[in-house]
């Protein structure tokens, strides 16, 4: 199940362009779209009720979502590799990071 429209994700690329102006992580964009689209997030979330992974189904979705729309969305990124970062519970692990196309 996916819930970004391509509209949506361009709008969180462009805000995120803005903000990390070199590259980013699948966690950055996540929190991008969580912040923008809250409601959204969260009904997504839900949708995964009760599975235990709840978090990681919905951001393995977004993370296969950037994979997949790679080179087709404005503006353009593709991807750099796995790097550490923390998570939106505080661990550290290693997203797909992302480099903006000039």
């Amino acid at each position: 199940m996916n819930l970004i429209s391509i509209e949506q994700a361009e709008f969180v690329l462009n805000r995120l362009r803005v903000k990390k102006p070199n590259e980013f992580s699948s966690h950055d964009f996540i929190e991008e779209y969580s912040l923008w689209r809250e409601n959204d997030y969260i009904d997504w979330l839900n949708s995964y009720r009760g599975d235990g992974r709840v978090f990681w189904h919905v951001h393995q979705n977004i993370g296969t979502f950037l994979s997949a729309q790679e080179g087709r969305l404005t503006p353009r990124y593709h991807r750099i590799g796995r790097r550490d970062s923390e998570n939106v519970h505080g661990n550290i692990d290693q997203p797909m990071w992302w480099e903006w196309v000039r």
